[in-house]
Order: structure tokens, then sequence, then C-alpha cells
């Protein structure tokens, strides 16, 4: 849960303190199935070169986009369209749909970018010195 001073102020002003649920350090961890059996999510980007989760190929990818050339997409791309152009279809099964799932009930092929990740629709912010 997030931990702030605003947001301890925000609780206690609607005088919620009674219902504040706090996670088991258990539930840290996350685990998808690939292949039959349980594997760790990795929760750290080093964790990604180890991972089964995901192909050397994907990988590779995962490490080559920043170098990728621009590419132009539909103007309200659905958010497996957009992940699997820059990713691949590995990357939408196992870990956009499982994160959309769970933060959306909802279908990556059908949830629009615009609306659910407003960010990644935007111009990149040209750096200022």
């Amino acid at each position: 849960m997030l931990e702030s001073p605003a947001f301890d102020a925000l609780i206690a002003g609607l005088g919620l303190q009674a219902e504040r649920r706090y996670a088991a350090p258990a539930a840290k961890n996350r685990y998808l199935v690939r292949g039959g059996r349980l594997v760790p999510v990795p929760m750290a980007p080093l964790g990604l070169v180890s991972t089964p989760l995901f192909s050397l190929r994907t990988k590779l990818r995962i490490l080559a986009e920043p170098f990728a050339r621009a590419r132009m997409r539909a103007p309200d791309a659905s958010v497996a369209a957009l992940v699997r152009d820059h990713f691949g279809q590995e990357i939408v099964d196992y870990a956009i749909n499982p994160l959309v799932a769970g933060i959306y009930a909802g279908d990556p092929e059908k949830l629009s970018t615009k609306h659910a990740f407003p960010s990644c629709g935007r111009p990149p912010k040209r750096m200022v010195r």
C-alpha cells in the first residue's frame, strides 16, 4: 500500500483508519504459470535476464528496444497491440495479460492504451538544458 504523509492524512480525513488493510509480507512475491509450473515474476529489471518466464529472443528484444526506430501506430491502439509491436506476443501473454487482468479485470486486446495508460500515448518530452 502507498505509504506517505499525504496518503495517511487522506485516510484519516476520511475516517477510514479502522478500514485500512495491509498486505501480508508474503504477498510481495508474484508468480505466473508457464509450462505447467509456477515461475517467479521478476520484480527488478535485472531479474529479466535470468527469468525462465521469457525466451532469449524476447529478452534480446527488450534490450534492443531503446535503440529501435520510432513506430507509427493507430491513435488509439490497444494495450496488447502497443506492447506486441515493441516487445512481442510473449510479453503480452506472460506480463501484460496478467497485469491488465489484475488491475483492470480486462482484456489487453480491448483495453485502450490512450485511456488506461495516457502517458504512453503522449509524445516524449524533450530534455531541456
